[in-house]
Formats: C-alpha cells, sequence, structure tokens
C-alpha cells in the first residue's frame, strides 16, 4: 500500500506493526475503541495545549500497551471476563510485570 505522505522516518500504512494493531483495534468493541481515540485525543490536546512532549511519549507507550495486552488472546478473555467491580488487593497483579512476560 502506497502512502504518499509517508514522512522521513514515518511509519507505513502497511507496516506489520500497523496492520496488528488495526486488527487488534477491530476487534475491539466500541466503547473500547472510543476509550483509545479519547485517549489520543486527550493527549494531542495536552501537548498542544503545554508543548510537553511527554503527553505523546507516555500515550504511545499507552497505545502499545493496550494493542499488546488485547492482542493476545488469551490475556483478552481474562479482560473480558473481568469483574467490574474492584479486586481484592491479594489478587492484584503488576502491570509492568505482565507487560514484560507478554513481550517475551
Amino acid at each position: 500500500m502506497a502512502d504518499i505522505n509517508l514522512r522521513p522516518g514515518g511509519i507505513p500504512l502497511d507496516d506489520p506493526q500497523v496492520v496488528k494493531a488495526m486488527e487488534v483495534y477491530d476487534s475491539l468493541k466500541p466503547h473500547e475503541q472510543r476509550e483509545i481515540f479519547r485517549s489520543v485525543y486527550r493527549a494531542a490536546t495536552a501537548f498542544k495545549r503545554s508543548g510537553d512532549i511527554d503527553h505523546m511519549a507516555r500515550l504511545a507507550e499507552s497505545v502499545k500497551t493496550t494493542i499488546l495486552l488485547h492482542g493476545d488472546p488469551a490475556t483478552r478473555q481474562a479482560i473480558l471476563d473481568a469483574q467490574t467491580e474492584p479486586s481484592p488487593a491479594e489478587d492484584l497483579r503488576d502491570v509492568a510485570d505482565l507487560v514484560k512476560r507478554l513481550r517475551e
């Protein structure tokens, strides 16, 4: 797929990671997609207002983590099956550890 507006260092539309991310995004429920867009828009607006690039860096990491978690079928099912009320403290897991394990 040709991307005529690609800037130097940009990622083409048909990059395998972009394709995978879009497959995961398309599998999300509409309210989940809405939350992703809300996060993107909030980060872009915060960056525009403040000029602080950290808003965009945190957004990038958040989106990558979301795609990683929802792209793993077992983790996705666990997310869908998760209770909506707060979990007892002994059941909580470190998110950074979970992301590390998924990347291995």
